[in-house]
């Protein structure tokens, strides 16, 4: 299938890609091709195909001017969602608030919790707390999605009780 035809999925829940190892694919599938194929939905509003599975690939395609890919085409919708999901959560490298807004996604596409939960290979504890993560406040996920917070100290912070409207929540000394 012509890579020109595949869009990225703007729902996909993994948005961090390393750059070395995007670079080392790339090199990898320039000597040797591509190993396995992505997963596409065909769209026929727009005629192309949305990545299901593969985003890794279909980047590193491109970065080594590779104008073809194999390609499996579903046509199942949330299904293919739930999957993409599914396969990037089993990755070392999807962050803890990536995966919470797939878990998240996946329930409001009517999925209950605890299917989300045995769809990706989790605990029920372990999608649960990383939809909590979903409540932080945004400059303290985004300091998650970095690794400079621990996710284990962040989903502890979930537990805190919100402050009080009208409270000043700063420490008495630093008022």
């Amino acid at each position: 299938m012509p890579t020109d035809k595949i869009r990225r999925n703007p729902d996909q829940p993994r948005k961090h890609f390393d750059q070395e190892k995007l670079n080392q694919l790339a090199a990898s599938m320039k000597e040797v091709g591509q190993i396995q194929a992505i997963i596409v939905r065909y769209c026929p509003s727009t005629r192309d195909y949305v990545l299901i599975a593969g985003e890794r690939r279909w980047r590193a395609a491109h970065i080594a001017e590779i104008t073809e890919l194999h390609a499996v085409v579903t046509h199942d919708g949330d299904d293919a969602f739930a999957r993409s999901v599914a396969e990037n959560c089993g990755r070392a490298d999807m962050t803890p608030m990536e995966e919470g807004r797939g878990f998240d996604e996946m329930l409001r596409l009517g999925y209950p919790i605890e299917r989300v939960a045995a769809i990706v290979g989790k605990s029920l504890p372990y999608v649960q707390s990383r939809m909590a993560l979903l409540k932080l406040d945004p400059a303290v996920q985004e300091a998650v999605d970095k690794g400079h917070v621990n996710v284990g100290l962040a989903v502890e912070m979930t537990r805190l009780p919100a402050p009080r409207p009208g409270r000043d929540p700063r420490p008495l000394a630093a008022r």
